[in-house]
């Protein structure tokens, strides 16, 4: 699998000021970038990538297929404070930013064989949706090339609802490119850690992650419920649950039957039946 960094370090460091290697040259007109989230290391990230390219590859989706090349891309996303970790999030949102700057004009300036412009599909995972997210407005706002993204998969995504609601955040992004949102209310980093980094961050008062709950409902292309996924469980899946590579495997186009969710349906018995009392006619003397 071939490799994109924007990082110094393989664990921690700064955002370097190029996209390594500056020679990378793509095999395919169609590059799909997986792209890790918050507090990952560089080897970390790349065991979660090997691991989801071989979820792909058994749903027929190999490394270099007529579905796309498979890159994956890497930037520094984790301070290292170990169990306290958690707590450098609102550190984050700069390396996230100017990273997704350095490899958009990167792609931009990127060919595909014959010399035509790369298609790009971003496959990312929590905080590594923020990082795509501003990769696509800067696209879109800053060199006009919002059509070089043909899509975006978002797995467990640690951003905000309300900034991909607001047109003057991430909206616009966010309705630039075919959207597909993988999320589930089981993700306890969602639900525990993200508010409180998001409000020491200072983009909102303990604001909902859209990976949570797939909002808001009416802005994706589609939308579905990974239960019971928690936040580590997508690149990996879950023991004969590999949904989230199913998932993003038919976001590229791969004909893959998705299996059904794991997640009991309550059982409801039906309401007892009225009964009409009956009487008996009396016959007139």
């Amino acid at each position: 699998m071939d490799e994109l960094s924007v990082r110094v370090d393989s664990v921690g460091g700064a955002v370097g000021d190029h996209v390594d290697p500056e020679n990378w040259r793509s095999a395919n007109s169609r590059v799909v970038i997986l792209m890790h989230g918050y507090n990952n290391t560089k080897k970390a990230a790349k065991d979660n990538y090997v691991a989801f390219v071989k979820l792909l590859a058994a749903l027929g989706v190999p490394e270099q297929s007529t579905y796309g090349q498979i890159v994956g891309f890497y930037w520094p996303g984790d301070a290292p404070l170990g169990k306290l970790s958690f707590l450098s999030y609102p550190t984050e949102m700069g390396p996230a930013r100017k990273s997704a700057e350095l490899l958009a004009n990167f792609l931009v300036a990127a060919r595909a064989p014959r010399g035509l412009p790369l298609q790009v599909i971003l496959v990312c995972h929590s905080l590594g949706n923020r990082v795509a997210l501003e990769l696509i407005r800067t696209l879109g706002a800053t060199i006009g090339r919002g059509s070089l993204v043909q899509g975006l998969c978002l797995m467990a995504a640690a951003v905000p609802v309300s900034m991909v609601e607001d047109l003057s955040k991430l909206g616009g992004a966010a309705r630039a490119t075919r959207t597909r949102v993988l999320y589930s209310k089981s993700d306890t980093t969602l639900h525990w850690a993200f508010p409180p980094g998001e409000t020491a961050a200072g983009e909102g008062f303990f604001p909902q992650a859209v990976g949570l709950f797939g909002n808001p409902i009416g802005l994706w292309s589609d939308r579905f419920d990974l239960q019971p996924y928690n936040h580590g469980d997508y690149w990996l899946g879950l023991s004969s649950d590999n949904r989230s590579a199913a998932h993003a495997a038919r976001f590229l186009g791969a004909p893959t039957p998705v299996p059904l969710s794991t997640t009991k349906t309550a059982i409801r018995a039906l309401p007892p039946t009225n009964s009409i009392p009956s009487r008996k006619i009396g016959i007139a003397p």
